[in-house]
């Protein structure tokens, strides 16, 4: 059996984490929230080195874990899918993409405000609502691009613009289908 990794892409607040975290439970796998490691290396380097962050993010997809006979999951928000596809070879990888390209935005920040009372250290908190409704068109936006490129690159999206919950079970049982193949 060929050990793959699970490439989750896709703009914030659309359940990645908690995606590579459930995968995770059920497999025998690790897990890196890319994330972090994107967060430190664009706020600490100057510009003039920030184009070059997509390419080191396929490599670190490409490297990460592979001296180990099991599953690997990556996520974050920085993966272009046509970059992800085009740098990475499949079939050993599993490639989709969560967004929110149809958000009803009065929805969304209801959705982020009840997440944030119970998660005080969310992102989120630190806005207001006005700060979050432009986040939220912004990561729209970038929804939709992320959709055409899946489209282009012909890798799974899952809109979780309505029925968050419903969509992402779905993205979960595709992974634990590939996985299983």
């Amino acid at each position: 059996m060929i050990m793959k990794t699970v490439v989750i892409g896709g703009v914030c607040r659309t359940g990645k984490s908690r995606l590579a975290n459930k995968v995770f439970q059920n497999t025998k796998s690790t897990v890196f929230h890319g994330d972090h490691l994107m967060n430190i290396l664009y706020n600490g380097f100057p510009d003039s080195v920030k184009d070059k962050f997509p390419k080191v993010l396929v490599k670190l997809i490409r490297n990460m874990g592979k001296e180990f006979d099991y599953t690997r999951i990556f996520e974050s928000c920085h993966v272009d899918p046509i970059i992800a596809k085009s740098k990475l070879n499949y079939p050993s990888y599993i490639f989709l993409f969560l967004g929110y390209p149809q958000v009803n935005i009065d929805k969304k920040i209801r959705e982020l405000r009840e997440y944030g009372a119970n998660h005080y250290q969310c992102w989120t908190n630190q806005h207001d609502d006005e700060s979050l409704i432009s986040h939220i068109k912004n990561y729209a936006e970038l929804s939709r691009e992320h959709q055409l490129k899946c489209e282009q690159a012909d890798i799974p999206y899952f809109d979780t613009s309505d029925n968050f919950n419903v969509v992402w079970n779905q993205a979960y049982d595709y992974v634990m289908q590939k996985l299983n193949e």
